[in-house]
């Protein structure tokens, strides 16, 4: 018996390898191995339906479709490096929460509660504790304003600050010693690179400095916001 040449084991090889064309061009892993898309060159299926990762046989465009994917999403890691598809919006992390009044008792720091989101749509903001949870690392700015007086009688100074369970006071303003007939209006703002899981406060505090002391005083025009900045926003 002859011994076939090179050339032709090669071609015998090739053909009972490639049978057609389709598994030729086409490479499936994971379940349903033996179903591809006609568009595929590759695909990687999970067990779960519809979640899968494949290249285009024609433009070579990678699709992943994991259950997190849309329309104008971008794809990010985690901290162990898996991916999923965020909106830009939540990838900056930004929130802003206000509230019309809120009453504290003096002579104490008050985390003040504003209970109106007007957007927060990494849900990063607890509306029933007034406290904002970092959901990933990073550099934030955070800003915070309200106002206080009434009628109670003698004078007292007023103090807002943002606070970080990790580092403490993170910024604060207090106003000068004034009656409390007179209304005293408060901001501040802090940047600060902050950690996944840190939590932020808007605190107030009213200090009685002279005169009869209230037991309480109304807050007012409160707003508590944060972004994060080092995002790309377009």
């Amino acid at each position: 018996m002859k011994k076939l040449s090179k050339s032709l084991f090669a071609s015998v090889l090739t053909a009972a390898l490639c049978s057609s064309l389709t598994l030729c061009a086409q490479v499936k892993i994971g379940t349903n191995p033996e179903t591809i898309e006609a568009t595929s060159n590759l695909e990687v299926e999970a067990s779960t339906a519809g979640r899968k990762v494949k290249v285009d046989n024609t433009s070579g465009q990678l699709t992943i479709s994991d259950g997190t994917q849309g329309t104008g999403k971008v794809l990010t890691s985690d901290a162990t490096g898996g991916a999923s598809w965020q909106d830009k919006d939540v990838l900056c992390n930004s929130f802003e929460a206000s509230r019309t009044s809120q009453t504290i008792a003096t002579g104490a720091s008050t985390t003040l509660i504003p209970t109106t989101e007007n957007f927060d749509p990494s849900n990063a903001y607890n509306v029933a504790t007034g406290v904002y949870t970092v959901p990933e690392d990073g550099v934030y700015v955070f800003t915070g304003s309200a106002n206080d007086g009434g009628s109670a009688t003698g004078v007292r100074n007023s103090i807002i600050s943002i606070l970080s369970d990790v580092k403490g006071n993170l910024t604060l303003a207090n106003s000068a010693d004034l009656a409390y007939t007179k209304g005293i209006w408060l901001s501040v703002s802090a940047i600060t690179k902050a950690v996944a899981g840190e939590k932020i406060t808007l605190k107030y505090s009213v200090a009685h400095v002279s005169g009869t002391n209230p037991t309480n005083i109304n807050i007012g025009a409160i707003r508590f916001a944060g972004s994060r900045m080092d995002c790309n926003t377009n």
